[in-house]
């Protein structure tokens, strides 16, 4: 992107539709890409503008993060999978980050909804704070599967969280099975020789016993009289239902 064409600018934030009645956050996400790809920012991007065009769609967009982050940081706002766009976008931005920080804090505890925890990895996982991997990984066994499949991308998009997550595997606090095969095989294949010694000696610790051996563990079960309803709570809270549906 020619961050010195400041009317190509200001008419491609028109087109792209990032703000006026039908703006968008999603578009406003992507635009914000293609300028930390150009190593700039929408805070470098305000700061140097000069043209009046460029200032008039940069004050929109301002107002728009303004407005949203009104919206999400409303006491009685309840998060839902729909702001991870808003979120991403305010929480690389400097007005904003410190705001979305705290939701991040409040959101990923266990007693949050499902969405709630899902949207504050996502704040997380772009802004990095200071005790990043803690934050993501206490309370793991309350986390439902579909948090912790977010909480999972969001530790392999770091180095140095990749090596803290491959400590909580090796350590058992974290399931190796957390993992699915194609993770751990790429960590085991991993270009950075520290990582894949350590996904190596993470992953010894899954056990791989013969068919025949899980099924004569779990025979004397055939003898148990069946409970459908407490079946159908364990299958939705234990795991299952991340890879099987009934």
């Amino acid at each position: 992107m020619n961050l010195k064409n400041e009317s190509l600018i200001a008419r491609l934030i028109e087109v792209a539709g990032v703000t006026g009645k039908d703006g968008s956050m999603q578009r406003l996400r992507s635009f914000m890409s293609a300028l930390a790809s150009s190593t700039s920012s929408l805070d470098k991007l305000t700061k140097s503008a000069v043209s009046d065009d460029l200032k008039k769609q940069l004050a929109a967009i301002n107002d728009l993060l303004q407005q949203t982050a009104a919206r999400l940081t409303d006491p009685k706002h309840e998060a839902t999978l729909a702001d991870a766009d808003a979120v991403t976008v305010l929480a690389t931005n400097a007005t904003h980050s410190k705001a979305m920080l705290d939701l991040a804090n409040r959101w990923i505890k266990a007693d949050a909804s499902s969405e709630a925890q899902r949207v504050a990895t996502a704040i997380i996982r772009e802004v990095k704070p200071k005790g990043s991997v803690e934050l993501l990984t206490s309370d793991w066994s309350s986390r439902t599967p579909q948090v912790r499949h977010d909480i999972i991308e969001a530790l392999l998009s770091s180095g140095p969280w990749i090596k803290s997550l491959l400590g909580l595997v090796k350590s058992g606090a974290i399931s190796a099975n957390s993992l699915d095969a194609q993770q751990r095989a790429a960590l085991l294949h991993d270009p950075n020789k520290a990582i894949a010694k350590l996904a190596d000696e993470a992953f010894q610790s899954i056990g791989a016993p013969t068919r025949a051996a899980v099924i004569e563990k779990f025979k004397p079960a055939l003898s148990l009289t069946g409970d459908a309803a407490k079946g159908k709570q364990v299958f939705t809270t234990a795991g299952c239902i991340a890879c099987h549906q009934l």
